[in-house]
Formats: structure tokens, sequence, C-alpha cells
């Protein structure tokens, strides 16, 4: 399944990693990379401050329709739109997001 607007994404994505927490009231998602699915549904994001990760809060706002097809455990591509916020995690605005099927 793809999630996205009609902009065209000619780069790869920003982060294929798995989904690690849905947050419907907040309308984001978790998305963490260099872990394992194992990993991904048991994630606690403060055992993993300063390891060789990359976590994206990512907004799905205009994409809320979609979220009930996304779970924590999913492996996905995403791509953001507009300025990350280099925080940890980051946060940004989902651009685009394609489930992969493992």
């Amino acid at each position: 399944m793809v999630a996205g607007c009609s902009k065209e994404y000619t780069s790869g994505p920003t982060v294929v990693g798995y989904i690690v927490e849905t947050n419907p009231d907040e309308q984001e998602i978790l998305v963490v990379n260099q872990i394992n699915k194992e990993q991904a549904m048991d994630f606690k994001l403060d055992q993993y401050s300063g390891k060789d990760i990359e976590a994206y809060y990512v907004n799905v706002d205009k994409f809320w329709d979609f979220t009930f097809d996304y779970e924590v455990g999913q492996k996905v591509r995403i791509w953001v739109d507009g300025i990350v916020d280099d925080s940890f995690p980051m946060q940004a605005e989902l651009g685009k997001i394609e489930i992969i099927e493992e």
C-alpha cells in the first residue's frame, strides 16, 4: 500500500525502517531504522538514545484516513516534506509512505 500526495519524488526515501509507535491523538507515527522487526515490537526510545539509529516522528495528519493500515512492526519507506527538526527523534511532515511486505 502506498499513500502520498501527488508530488513526484525523484530521490530515494528519507528513511526505511519499522513503525515502533502510533499516536492517533497527535496523528504521528514513529519510524526507526537500524533495528529488526523483533526490536520494533518491543521498542523503547530511551534504550536507543545516542546509538546509531535514525528515529522520525512523522506527522501523518494529511494521510490520517490511511493510518488504520499502519501498525507497530510494519516495515516502511517514508519520504518527508519540508524541514526536518533535527532533534532525537527527528520530527517531520510525511510526504509519502510505502509498506514493505516481508
